[in-house]
């Protein structure tokens, strides 16, 4: 697929498909640690800001270590400054700090958790959210039809991450500001139904794939000058769609059930 082979060609930091691409490798491990450091300071700080804060620390900490390394190479402080400031400057590395900043600042949840009506107000977000996660697969499934497949997966894209976000509110968690918020809903299976845990793996893979697809999706691969209508095919445009019809259909079920509880 045009896809994956691009994918394997664009291995250096001058674009936005490449800083997913860049971070998966040296930052595997911290994608993995995030959710369970975040976790326990999630009841105190709420999810975002412990989201945010830890991956700040994770940011500072990969400039420490890079001047430390270049310190023992080349013994002068000052060099092993700049180095570390240059690593820290690189396209990947602003996407992640930045955004790890804005997760740490732009977060209610401390005064969301002291609402009376929280519930309630968790419940009107949720089938909102559902209500336009349907109306993007109606988009998704136009697009398709008139052989716009780049459109498909970012509609796909944006209903599962609507679905997912509403699922999230249902169980009153309030999400970091990250288009794939799979792994956050792993770390709360015990909030969720039986008959949906063993759907939150599938889920957050859905997620997480169609997240990475986002910006090519938009914006095409710019450092090859490749257009996002010649990176999908037919069948990925389809694949995107069907998992996207899933994920609306967890979500749309969870949003009745909550519905018929609280009725």
């Amino acid at each position: 697929m045009v896809y994956q082979v691009v994918m394997s060609l664009t291995s250096t930091p001058q674009n936005t498909f490449l800083a997913r691409k860049s971070l998966n490798g040296p930052f595997a491990m911290l994608r993995l640690l995030t959710p369970l450091l975040a976790a326990p300071l999630a009841p105190f700080l709420g999810l975002p800001f412990s989201y945010g804060l830890i991956s700040v620390s994770f940011y500072v900490l990969t400039g420490i270590v890079n001047y430390k390394f270049a310190f023992k190479l080349t013994v002068s402080e000052g060099v092993a400054l700049i180095s570390s400031l240059l690593f820290l400057m690189t396209f990947p590395m602003i996407i992640y700090g930045g955004s790890s900043i804005i997760m740490a600042g732009g977060t209610g949840s401390l005064h969301q958790l002291k609402c009376g009506d929280k519930g309630l107000r968790m419940n009107v977000l949720a089938e909102d959210y559902v209500k336009r996660a349907g109306s993007r697969l109606t988009d998704a499934k136009s697009a398709l039809e008139r052989g716009d497949y780049p459109e498909v997966v970012r509609y796909s894209q944006e209903a599962v991450e609507l679905s997912l976000k509403a699922c999230l509110r249902l169980i009153g968690v309030e999400y970091p500001k990250v288009h794939d918020v799979g792994d956050v809903l792993k770390l709360y299976p015990s909030r969720f139904p039986a008959w949906m845990r063993g759907e939150l793996n599938k889920l957050a893979e859905i997620s997480r794939d169609l997240a990475e697809k986002r910006a090519p999706s938009m914006y095409g691969v710019e450092a090859l000058g490749k257009p996002a209508s010649q990176l999908f095919t037919l069948r990925e445009a389809g694949d995107a769609l069907e998992k996207a019809k899933y994920v609306h259909a967890i979500a749309f079920k969870l949003l009745k059930a909550e519905v018929d509880r609280s009725a």
